[in-house]
């Protein structure tokens, strides 16, 4: 939803500034998000739990908790251990990888948003249009991480995960490389 969301802002931010103006359409996007707040507190109040369990304290030394009567038997079955506490997930190496990963895809796509508005401004384009230009970032996101996430799970295998660890970095590295451009490199901007 995060990468839709990109691309249908992107498109309509360009379009509602080349309408409106710079003040509009912040007003616009501001009172979309604020009303937003309400139906986002309609929709999880649905979703909310009936009772809460205080989670029980977690051993600091192997990050784990200890073993405690609960429901949730399946989520531990070779330890025995019942209750999974954000620090057990943030203590498991493939959940933080993948945050580690996240979180620098997040850094690298505002690196290219942030500067790609003024890169494009010596082409003399339309906001529209440069609106446009931040649709294919996000558009690429869209569709290759469901296509790029299912092409894994069904794989599994240690050539995919080799490709995602290695391979997508040095892309990212090539990539960021032509839209600078790298001064190494003899192309112009």
């Amino acid at each position: 939803m995060f990468g839709v969301g990109m691309c249908v802002g992107a498109v309509a931010g360009g379009a509602l500034m080349e309408i409106s103006g710079f003040k509009e359409t912040f007003i616009i996007s501001g009172s979309l998000l604020f009303f937003t707040l309400p139906v986002s507190f309609a929709i999880l109040r649905k979703f909310a739990p009936q009772s809460h369990t205080p989670s029980a304290p977690v051993n600091s030394k192997d990050c784990s908790p200890p073993p405690t009567a609960g429901a949730n038997d399946a989520l531990w079955p070779a330890t025995g251990h019942k209750t999974i506490t954000l620090w057990t997930l943030l203590c498991s190496p493939s959940i933080a990888l993948s945050i580690l990963a996240l979180v620098s895809a997040a850094v690298s796509l505002g690196f290219v948003m942030g500067v790609m508005e003024p890169h494009l401004k010596q082409f003399k384009l339309t906001p529209f249009l440069i609106g446009l230009m931040f649709l294919y970032p996000s558009l690429a996101y869209v569709i290759a991480s469901p296509t790029l996430g299912y092409a894994y799970d069904r794989l599994q295998s240690p050539v995919s995960l080799l490709f995602i660890q290695y391979v997508a970095p040095v892309l990212f590295l090539i990539t960021f490389s032509i839209i600078g451009p790298a001064p190494f490199l003899p192309v112009a901007s």
